[in-house]
């Protein structure tokens, strides 16, 4: 019989930290990692360097993952200041939605929609764990690994996960743990520019070049047009603007 890994209820954090919970998922990741994966490299680097530019205020940690990352602060989200989470997050969205439609447009750059992402987000608030905080008596087997610090647990990290996977592209969800007013959160309508626009026009092309080429992804027919009807519905398009 193998050796049970030495690590029981025992070990388990007493106590977590009450804090907000951002999810940014860097959509399908994986296909585009398959086909080449220097251009999914360079798409998780972007979301990396967008996070590590913005000028965090206050007592934020950021969590990379492979197809996304988590960013959690203890501050309230209904304040308006920039190391709150809905701020965080609709600040990435917005820069990577103008600067995906900039350089689908700009004929010199041969980038294409193929070479493009699309985010999700969704928001919770909860008591997180640590993985530095699991066995605090030093006597497990994972005693001494500094790479424990990388990984939080909790509902609110489910939480936000979940409630982005039903949205559109580029949408944010806020769960209902973190507000009295839990919705598929417009967040673009913040913004007076063309941000909207752009990002719609975006979509149009990567729509069509995915149904175009649904046959070298691992994206279903059925899966894309429920992401162009969510799409539409969260755009305030009416049915059937994406035609493709």
């Amino acid at each position: 019989m193998p050796d049970d890994p030495w690590l029981g209820p025992q070990h388990l954090p007493a106590e977590g930290d009450e804090v907000y919970v951002g999810w940014v998922d860097l959509m399908g990741v994986g296909d585009a990692m398959s086909r080449s994966y220097q251009s999914a490299a360079v798409n998780v680097g972007k979301l990396f360097a967008a996070v590590a530019n913005h000028r965090f205020v206050g007592n934020v940690e950021v969590y990379p993952m492979v197809d996304g990352m988590y960013i959690l602060s203890d501050d309230d989200p209904n304040d308006d200041e920039p190391m709150y989470i809905p701020t965080i997050l609709s600040n990435i969205f917005r820069q990577f939605g103008n600067l995906t439609y900039m350089r689908d447009n700009d004929a010199s750059d041969n980038y294409g929609p193929w070479l493009g992402f699309l985010l999700r987000g969704g928001i919770a608030q909860g008591v997180v764990y640590h993985g530095s905080d699991f066995d605090s008596n030093g006597d497990s087997d994972i005693s001494n690994v500094d790479w424990l610090d990388s990984i939080p647990f909790g509902e609110p990290i489910a939480n936000a996960h979940n409630i982005e996977r039903g949205l559109a592209p580029y949408g944010i969800g806020i769960h209902e743990s973190a507000s009295d007013n839990p919705r598929n959160w417009k967040w673009w309508e913040s913004y007076d520019d063309d941000t909207r626009q752009n990002i719609i026009s975006y979509l149009e092309n990567h729509f069509s070049w995915c149904m175009s080429n649904i046959d070298q992804l691992s994206y279903e027919e059925s899966r894309l047009y429920v992401h162009i009807n969510r799409a539409e519905a969260y755009f305030d398009l009416p049915d059937g603007y994406f035609d493709i």
